[in-house]
């Protein structure tokens, strides 16, 4: 390490050194701890389940020598006095072909202790003697009763039961039952599936073994070898410990009827340290220990290789640190700058993940806008088709004449004002499809002079009841066609001359009309000058924000949203252009200027200023002289409503115009009464649905009418204004679509074109 690093990279060497040093003490020594504990409750749960399995199988030997005796003592009591020992030796033929996998064979000797018969092999061999207990019985040292006992002979274990036969008080035989230990061994395995890695060893009260793994080891005494194992600190294997001496006298423990489990050292199986279980065989007053052990390393191995791979683990992530320690050492100042990256990174990520959930935001209030919009317009919509619409019939049937001034001038309020509240929701569903930017322009070839004048036309209305000229000029020709939308130039012009009248007491209203192609491309410029109240240039820019007007005081004394310049503004930049204020004082008026961009000019013809005046005059006198009568309509309508209001008016409007009309309050009847009379014969010839009607919607109503094979024209009548909702009623299988309220000139228009194209189909 040079002396020459500096003070922070030395740092950071230095502090990951000592830190890895300590937690790596810190871990092997947690570990350390931790496998032994773990080691410890492995070997306690291998011994209680050792424990366990010792328990069972000398239970089950027990019971097999239990079930022995009954069957021997079975026999004896079968001989009757007359029978002789012949059949005696053919019942007990007979029990061991059945019974003979455990038995290595049934001997019968008579009271004096000479062999009668031994089976498997033929009554007349010569069969010596064999058991010390026949020998005693022989010579009348004591008397027989029914015993169990496990010897060896020869190196092979066996289970001897011995059974009286008597007849009366008088002892005539001796049977005895000769089981394979081996045998007996194999069978309570096999049920009972014990661990395989368990060795089995049965010792006698002074310690000799009676039955062990293997045949050699019969015979030797358990406690020597113990003894002899345990000085044996330097074995073979390895230095394993001196095991405490109470761990030694397991055998003399179990001599006593107790039972437990311990850890010694087993010189027959090379010095090994292994887990012995130890209990008692039940077996009359004889004291045989069954004794199970079991290498102790086949379960404490697992666990120290656990630990080497633990260990080696941690050793590896040690020389891990050390070498991260020692790589940020040597790129100390890379890591700074990869740090403020980061910083960068996790910044921008923080920017984006505020914008986009401020777009979530911003779309869920959309969302939220739109339905509340939606819901605003229908609700209001509806009730104002039946205001405007019978405010309409009121002025045109009947004779005005006799009726009270007052009462008509009440009528024309209503239908004043009504029409001012349809253009208020106009507005804002205009503003609000503009902010979302759903307004969608369709700019096709139109006459700018015709928009102009229809602008006009419309503001000499009001203005006429305030005694104002509206003068229409040209400076300059102007183009025949230009490339635009007309519905939302003509919406432009219209909002921004009838604000002009309203501020306009005195004076008059020009509109001032000239192409303007100085700039890279052709547009058509509209002065709007009035000699109204004026404002101050610093409320100019207040006129343009939605709900807001220059001054709050004009509000109260004029009326109004605030909306129409908003939107005009927004519809005059969409069209390529803009409005903008260019003179205004207060008290003298105000000049607004509208530009709009007229598409490509070339080859359209440029129409001088004279001739625009003469063809005003021409198109209002043709239009005077184009009103006639329209013909009646005569056809079968049905037409579907809910509001009680709205069926009286719309109805009376069709009929009134010729048409034979049937009602149905709700989506379901209309369907029903579409079938019965197309069952009839006299189908219906249109259709009118309301789309949001109770039981079954238009919506869904015309959906199945289409199912159900009609053709005939729909025609939809809804308070919704938005935008989509025509694509939506299109979608379900109308043929056309009108908003409340409902024009009546139009509606009549409407269904008169649909009846024409269903005369000609």
């Amino acid at each position: 390490m040079h002396n020459t690093l500096p003070h922070r990279r030395l740092l950071t060497f230095v502090i990951p050194i000592l830190l890895t040093g300590l937690v790596t003490f810190l871990m092997a020594g947690a570990l350390y701890f931790a496998h032994r504990h773990y080691e410890q409750q492995v070997i306690s749960a291998v011994q209680q389940q050792q424990l366990a399995t010792t328990q069972s199988m000398a239970c089950a030997i027990g019971e097999i020598i239990s079930e022995v005796r009954q069957d021997l003592t079975y026999l004896a009591s079968r001989r009757e006095p007359a029978s002789g020992i012949a059949i005696l030796s053919e019942q007990i033929g007979r029990y061991y072909d059945i019974n003979g996998d455990i038995y290595n064979d049934i001997i019968v000797v008579n009271s004096s202790g000479e062999p009668i018969c031994r089976v498997p092999n033929s009554p007349e061999e010569v069969l010596p003697p064999r058991w010390p207990e026949i020998e005693e019985v022989r010579k009348g040292r004591q008397s027989v009763i029914s015993k169990a006992a496990i010897c060896s002979v020869n190196g092979e274990s066996e289970v001897r039961v011995l059974v009286p036969v008597r007849s009366g008080n008088e002892l005539v035989a001796i049977i005895g039952g000769c089981i394979s230990l081996n045998k007996l061994w194999d069978k309570c395995r096999a049920s009972m599936g014990t661990d395989r890695n368990l060795s089995y060893w049965i010792v006698n009260d002074v310690g000799q073994i009676i039955y062990g793994p293997r045949t050699e080891h019969v015979g030797l005494n358990w406690r020597d070898l113990e003894s002899e194992c345990h000085g044996a600190n330097t074995h073979a294997d390895g230095n394993r410990g001196e095991i405490p001496p109470h761990e030694l006298t397991f055998v003399d423990h179990s001599l006593k009827g107790e039972e437990g489990v311990a850890e010694c050292c087993n010189a027959l199986a090379g010095g090994n340290l292994e887990l012995t279980a130890f209990t008692r065989i039940p077996l009359d007053d004889a004291r045989f220990n069954l004794i199970a052990t079991v290498d102790k390393q086949i379960f404490t191995a697992p666990v120290a290789r656990h630990a080497r791979m633990t260990y080696t683990f941690l050793a590896g992530l040690t020389l891990l640190f050390l070498l991260a320690a020692y790589i940020s050492y040597r790129s100390a100042g890379t890591q700074a700058r990869l740090d403020e990256e980061g910083k960068r990174v996790a910044d921008r990520r923080r920017a984006e993940e505020e914008l986009r959930r401020a777009k979530e935001r911003a779309e869920a209030a959309n969302v939220a806008k739109s339905e509340f919009l939606a819901n605003m317009s229908h609700e209001i919509r509806t009730p104002l088709t039946a205001i405007l619409g019978f405010a309409d019939l009121l002025l045109e049937h009947g004779n005005l004449a006799k009726a009270p001034p007052e009462r008509i001038e009440a009528v024309h309020t209503i239908k004043r004002n009504g029409d001012s509240l349809v253009r208020v929701i106009n507005d804002i569903l205009d503003l609000s499809k503009i902010e979302a930017g759903k307004m969608t322009l369709e700019r096709t070839a139109c006459s700018p002079f015709q928009i102009v004048d229809d602008a006009v036309s419309l503001a000499r209305v009001s203005a006429d009841a305030k005694g104002l000229p509206v003068e229409l000029e040209f400076e300059g020709p102007i183009p025949e066609t230009i490339l635009t939308d007309a519905t939302r130039l003509r919406q432009v012009l219209i909002n921004v001359t009838a604000n002009a009248v309203k501020f306009t007491e005195l004076g008059s209203v020009r509109i001032i009309t000239r192409l303007d192609e100085d700039g890279s491309r052709p547009r058509l410029v509209f002065d709007v000058v009035d000699t109204g109240i004026g404002i101050t240039p610093e409320q100019v820019p207040l006129l343009f924000q939605p709900f807001t007007q220059a001054d709050t005081s004009t509000s109260r004394k004029f009326g109004g949203t605030g909306l129409g310049l908003a939107i005009s503004k927004r519809l005059a930049r969409a069209l390529g252009g803009d409005i903008t204020v260019v003179d205004t004082k207060p008290g003298r008026g105000t000049r607004f200027r509208i530009s709009v961009a007229t598409g490509p000019l070339d080859g359209v013809r440029l129409i001088a200023s004279s001739d625009l005046a003469h063809d005003a005059g021409t198109v209002r006198t043709g239009e005077a002289g184009d009103k006639a009568s329209p013909p009646l309509l005569a056809c079968r309508i049905l037409f579907a409503e809910d509001g009680p209001d709205n069926q009286r008016l719309i109805a009376h409007v069709l009929r009134q115009a010729g048409a034979e009309v049937t009602v149905a309050e709700n989506g379901q009847i209309a369907l029903e009464a579409a079938i019965e009379a197309r069952e009839r014969g006299r189908p219906f010839e249109i259709i009118l649905m309301d789309m949001q009607m109770p039981v079954l919607d238009g919506y869904a109503a015309t959906l199945k009418l289409r199912q159900e094979g009609f053709t005939t024209p729909i025609i939809a009548l809804t308070a919704h204004a938005m935008t989509g909702d025509r694509e939506k009623c299109t979608q379900a299988g109308c043929d056309d679509y009108a908003t409340k309220p409902i024009d009546r000139r139009k509606l009549v228009e409407i269904v008169r074109k649909y009846r024409r194209v269903t005369q000609v189909s």
